[in-house]
């Protein structure tokens, strides 16, 4: 059973890595195809959305999932540590699926519509993407320091 526990967090932070990962790929690629043609802005794009629901969004599943068990198994239900973590989990999923998947598409569908300028609606739905993307971001730091922290904490008290 232990071992079990050991390839759960192996998983866990394999995951972590992929959804962080992710994301800054796709801040390289919005960086890259700022000025770009209409032709790189739409395969940019179509990137940053397949990569979103097929890279992005399972890793952050993954992620979320392990963690929880090890967390139930680690303190329990009952630990503020607990459910800390496990509220902040569901903020990642509850912007994601209301904001940030809704403005990827929105921003992709616009922008492979465009014949050659694109229109101010993309760069608005542009915005609310990054915007509410680092918000996630934000928040899995948060949950890492807040792990650290209390993993160190632990380990001082033993």
């Amino acid at each position: 059973m232990k071992h079990i526990f050991k390839l759960l967090k192996v998983i866990h932070l394999m995951s972590l890595a992929v959804f962080i990962g992710s994301i800054i790929t796709y801040i390289f690629i919005s960086a890259m195809i700022e000025n770009a043609s209409i032709n790189d802005i739409n395969a940019g794009r179509k990137i940053i959305a397949e990569g979103t629901g097929g890279l992005t969004m399972p890793a952050l599943w993954l992620m979320i999932f392990t963690g929880v068990i090890s967390g139930i198994k680690k303190f329990g239900f009952r630990s503020r540590l607990f459910q800390i973590k496990t509220a902040f989990a569901a903020a990642l999923l509850i912007n994601a699926y209301l904001f940030i998947i809704p403005a990827v598409n929105e921003a992709t569908e616009i922008a492979l519509q465009s014949a050659e300028i694109l229109p101010a609606e993309y760069y608005t739905a542009y915005m609310k993407e990054s915007v509410f993307g680092a918000v996630n971001v934000i928040i899995t730091v948060a949950v890492m320091i807040l792990a650290v922290w209390k993993n160190d904490r632990l380990q001082m008290s033993k």
